[in-house]
């Protein structure tokens, strides 16, 4: 049986990052509320010609936010490889994606990488950091509550997987 594949022009594509930040101590989430549409989501965005992925999801989480965050090495299993390959996916600590998305709206392809950060919500929250067309507020919401208030299941999934994290410490 064949494996089902796609092929997309960079006219047809377009890749975002996004982060599920955690304040580790007080054990909240930050997410962000779209007031247009009072959509509960977590922070993403595009990537800019030339940048990476780490640093798109780091600025993107920033500008949505205003909060400055801080990839959270973590060890989910991954496919990624090191050097030698360990058969065991067991890779240490890593601050790779440990999620990916795919959507197709009007024909084209969205992809967005996940990445764990870390950020302090009794930080000062920066303003004016989002563009000019983004008109969201930040909100912290505890652990426990957290998978309830957002909106859409994938954010939910992606969330959840991310609180794993708080199990290994």
């Amino acid at each position: 049986m064949a494996n089902p594949r796609s092929m997309h022009f960079s006219d047809k594509f377009a890749i975002s990052c996004g982060t599920v930040t955690l304040d580790l101590q007080a054990r909240k989430v930050l997410i962000i509320l779209w007031r247009k549409n009072g959509e509960y989501m977590i922070p993403k965005g595009r990537k800019d010609i030339g940048e990476g992925l780490e640093t798109t999801a780091v600025r993107e989480t920033f500008e949505e936010t205003g909060f400055q965050c801080q990839l959270l090495p973590h060890s989910f299993p991954t496919l990624a490889t090191t050097d030698p390959v360990e058969k065991t996916g067991d890779v240490g600590q890593s601050t790779e994606p440990f999620a990916v998305t795919q959507r197709t709206t009007d024909g084209k392809l969205k992809i967005i990488f996940w990445y764990l950060a870390q950020a302090d919500s009794t930080a000062p929250k920066i303003h004016d950091t989002q563009m000019e067309d983004e008109d969201f507020d930040t909100v912290w919401v505890e652990e426990a509550k957290v998978l309830e208030k957002l909106t859409y299941d994938e954010d939910r999934a992606i969330t959840s997987k991310a609180m794993e994290y708080w199990k290994g410490l």
